[in-house]
């Protein structure tokens, strides 16, 4: 609240005691003066520095407009906007391969297309316009999600000498890679920014986690495969079972797919064992993947007191 009266107003409100804006100033001193350990344990930004809405400069005001929905009603409403267009363009680009849709006239999806690429130029090329920092601008992920987003439209009106491009394979990837608009969003609502946060908070419990399935995945695919690829015909190349049937196991890459079915619980019944020994793996693989999910607790403690050893040892934290 204070934060929002300093960048909107230069006196501070009645309501709003004095001895906060001393404790908020009190935080930032004590934020600077903390050790750099500190900082990375809590993976905390360092603390902007806010000015009047006066003394901004009209150029970082557009930018705040197009770049930020919470900076105020005319950039939420323009976030709103944004969205829409978002939803409208992946709608239609969806239901354009619909058969059932045959009836509807392809200008109206060229239509559609023109304007959302239209809206979606003009604010990509505003926030390029505008931006403080175009190196910081080029690294962000969701820029590059924006420039994907337009870019397949012009290579594809620009290179096209007939109307017929769809039967082109690069162009039938440029359409697919404009799927990435829903990508856009991102910007425009907290929540997701939220869990993308959570994503990148919880990538080594998530590294340890896919470590954990690919040994699993190597160690029983290769057994499997050795337990249930049966006999090499040497007539026709193949692995054959005893009922003269064709392995489903006849090589390791092979199996790599029964054991990513079998760890992840979906189970499609494609590729079943059928000696004693390929039915214990199978039984031993769906009791193992089970294992991690029991100890997650445990795994997080053990986690915490490593970051907690390394900081009284003085080193830099394992992030």
């Amino acid at each position: 609240l204070i934060r929002w009266y300093q960048t909107t107003r230069r006196t501070r409100p009645y309501e709003i005691s004095a001895g906060i804006e001393k404790v908020s100033m009190a935080t930032k001193v004590a934020w600077d003066e903390a050790g750099q350990s500190v900082k990375n344990l809590y993976r905390l930004r360092p603390m902007q520095t806010y000015q009047p809405e006066s003394e901004l400069s009209s150029r970082y005001r557009v930018w705040r407009l197009f770049d930020d929905p919470a900076s105020g009603r005319t950039a939420q409403a323009l976030g709103t906007a944004m969205i829409g267009l978002i939803c409208l363009s992946s709608t239609a680009f969806i239901l354009e391969t619909v058969p059932e849709l045959d009836w509807v006239d392809e200008t109206v999806w060229n239509m559609i297309e023109r304007l959302c690429v239209a809206a979606f130029t003009v604010e990509f090329t505003i926030r390029v316009a505008c931006c403080p920092d175009l190196a910081k601008f080029v690294k962000d992920p969701l820029n590059l999600v924006d420039f994907l987003a337009i870019v397949p439209y012009y290579i594809e009106t620009l290179t096209s000498n007939d109307g017929n491009t769809s039967s082109s394979a690069i162009f039938r990837i440029l359409r697919l890679v404009r799927i990435f608009r829903v990508f856009k969003i991102s910007r425009y609502v907290t929540w997701v920014g939220v869990f993308n946060d959570a994503i990148m908070a919880s990538a080594h419990p998530l590294a340890m986690l896919v470590y954990i399935m690919a040994v699993a995945l190597v160690v029983f695919g290769t057994a499997m495969h050795y337990a249930e690829r049966g006999r090499l015909d040497r007539i026709s190349g193949a692995y054959l079972r005893a009922d003269g049937t064709s392995s489903p196991f006849f090589s390791i890459p092979a199996s790599f797919w029964w054991c990513i079915i079998t760890m992840t619980t979906v189970g499609y019944g494609d590729d079943v064992p059928v000696t004693t020994l390929g039915r214990y793996i199978e039984a031993r693989t769906q009791i193992t993947i089970t294992q991690p999910s029991v100890c997650v607790e445990l795994l997080a403690m053990l986690w915490v007191q490593k970051i907690v050893v390394a900081m009284a040892d003085a080193k830099a934290i394992p992030y």
